[in-house]
């Protein structure tokens, strides 16, 4: 395996103010919605392949189109709600079929309430186009470490190919647990390629950055601002036909 580099933020090009202080635009109200946008990764099948954005194994910004290359530095700052997606099996091309935001109302197909929803308690079987299935996804908001830019980390609770956002939320509540706050640690998510009964693909790492240490100080007073600006705010993702991991 070849050696895994840390990632150094990118001094010259970080923001002077937080989100929560631009005066530039007008104050946000509480009916203001902030769009993010998530990380993809992108697997064999995925649109953004013959579009000519990345490669399988890549990791992309979704609204930007960033590519990140197969490893991000992120800093997590708060933990939203999950969500409940049903998923369009990664076989038929992937991408989501029917997305709750509160985990209570479904969007898509089939949509409605998820409590009375004949998928929600479907686990997902060992046919890769099975589609008669719904599962819970983690939401994390975070920052990419080098430019300081907002994204949202979403995975799946169960699928083998996410669970670097899972370990990610291990380690920090290990940290929390020496009184170390969400924040106060980065974390490099990698991608690297892996096979099971259904196949090769690409499945998503995660280990400790910053060489296991905490965060300095002049960039926990800012991250803190972040969280604080973040928390309780309307957040939109949009989804697009690409799964995230």
């Amino acid at each position: 395996m070849a050696e895994q580099k840390e990632l150094a933020p990118a001094q010259s090009n970080l923001p002077a103010k937080s989100m929560g202080e631009m005066p530039e635009f007008q104050p946000m109200d509480n009916q203001d919605t902030i769009r993010l946008p998530r990380l993809i990764m992108i697997q064999d099948k995925s649109p953004l392949v013959e579009e000519g954005l990345g490669k399988p194994g890549d990791l992309i910004n979704s609204l930007s189109k960033e590519n990140y290359g197969a490893s991000v530095e992120v800093i997590p700052l708060i933990q939203t709600k999950n969500t409940r997606i049903r998923w369009q099996p990664r076989g038929l091309g992937g991408g989501i079929m029917c997305i709750s935001r509160d985990g209570k109302n479904g969007n898509g197909n089939p949509g409605g309430e998820c409590a009375s929803c004949v998928f929600y308690a479907n686990r997902r079987g060992k046919d890769q186009n099975d589609d008669q299935w719904c599962s819970s996804n983690y939401q994390v908001i975070g920052l990419v470490r080098a430019s300081r830019e907002p994204i949202m980390l979403a995975a799946d609770s169960i699928r083998p190919s996410e669970m670097g956002i899972r370990d990610m939320l291990g380690m920090a509540r290990i940290a929390a647990s020496k009184g170390i706050r969400l924040f106060g640690k980065s974390y490099v998510l990698r991608t690297a390629l892996t096979k099971n009964n259904l196949g090769s693909f690409f499945k998503l790492q995660c280990v400790p950055g910053n060489n296991n240490a905490p965060l300095p100080d002049e960039e926990l007073t800012y991250l803190e601002e972040q969280m604080t600006f973040f928390r309780g705010q309307k957040v939109d993702v949009p989804e697009g036909v690409e799964t995230p991991y």
